[in-house]
């Protein structure tokens, strides 16, 4: 039997959560220990994860030889120098997306990551949902005859309210904002395999202009709500991405392929449930319509089915000896459209 590698999770947000949740279901990996800031909140989800134990020191969690591989979940600002010090003392890294804030601090992480020899992968937890893929290999495989454009909208609501409480994701240079949030996952699996992408124009904006704090003191956000994204790929091929945090109704994730023959089309309309379902149809000409034969449709449609995936990957990498897809060096790809991206919209 092979033994189960050693993990250490650091963060305590949400996104630490569903790690959590997910560790239970992935066999081979083992939740050793938690590190957060504040030494209650890493306790608490240790205890809920059912890890071995926590701390508030980092740096012991990096260097203990106790633990295999870092798990990191904090936001881009924080994550640059963990992951590079992770690196460093020669543990398997599985990163947040976006992979940094900055193009220079994603291309120091990505330098650490090569030195060091070790796993680095990144959550592109998209580019995993059965039907992305599926759309991905359809496409390829012809089935709507010579590709001629890719579009895609995300549509939601969830920042229209304007008493939300002051956040990082308010803050453009903490990494907040639609396009790096949303618009990493959507540039990960429409173009993780294509060699050439030009972003041709772009525009964002910030609608809901302050946020209140926990006091109730209004600051300034400056975080992108809207962005809208004009590419071209293959040459003559083009490609558009409009997100929307502050839109209603919100209409969900879709993603539409058109060529010669027909359209292939991926939608998910509950905007609230980022996992799906997602539903994978095809149009003719005759605007008839079928279901994709053998798609695998049994993977668990929640945010939690969505990282164990990508950590099911992670475990397999690091038995393979290889990464896997999803990899630093892919993140570093992301983070350089978006930042051509960001200066387009300046």
């Amino acid at each position: 039997m092979t033994a189960s590698i050693p993990v250490g999770l650091i963060g305590t947000g949400f996104a630490a959560s569903v790690y959590a949740e997910a560790l239970r279901g992935v066999v081979g990996l083992r939740l050793v220990s938690v590190a957060g800031r504040e030494a209650a909140k890493a306790s608490a989800l240790a205890t809920t994860a059912g890890a071995d134990g926590y701390t508030d020191d980092t740096a012991s969690l990096m260097k203990s030889k106790e633990i295999d591989a870092v798990i990191l979940a904090v936001p881009p600002h924080a994550q640059p120098h963990l992951a590079m010090e992770a690196f460093r003392n020669g543990k398997h890294v599985l990163c947040e997306k976006p992979l940094a804030v900055a193009l220079s601090d994603a291309m120091a992480v990505h330098d650490a990551w090569k030195r060091s020899g070790r796993i680095g992968m990144v959550n592109f937890c998209y580019r995993l949902i059965p039907q992305i893929a599926e759309f991905k290999r359809r496409i390829a495989a012809g089935e709507c005859g010579e590709l001629q454009s890719l579009h895609v909208e995300w549509v939601l609501s969830s920042r229209l309210n304007r008493k939300l409480t002051y956040h990082w994701k308010n803050q453009n240079e903490l990494g907040g904002g639609a396009l790096r949030n949303y618009g990493t996952h959507v540039i990960d699996y429409l173009f993780h395999d294509e060699p050439d992408v030009e972003v041709c124009g772009a525009v964002k904006h910030v609608h809901v202009k302050t946020r209140p704090d926990s006091n109730g003191v209004e600051w300034p956000a400056t975080a992108d709500e809207t962005v809208t994204v004009l590419f071209r790929m293959r040459g003559s091929v083009s490609a558009t991405m409009h997100l929307s945090l502050v839109t209603t109704p919100a209409s969900g994730h879709r993603i539409i392929a058109r060529g010669s023959t027909g359209t292939l089309e991926v939608c998910n309309p509950d905007p609230r449930s980022p996992a799906g379902p997602f539903r994978l149809r095809f149009l003719t000409g005759a605007e008839s319509e079928h279901e994709p034969v053998g798609l695998v449709t049994t993977c668990e449609a929640t945010t939690a089915g969505m990282f164990g995936r990508v950590l099911t990957g992670f475990y397999e990498s690091m038995q393979n000896g290889r990464t896997c897809g999803l990899s630093v060096e892919d993140a570093l790809r992301a983070a350089r459209l978006v930042d051509t991206i960001e200066r387009a919209a300046e």
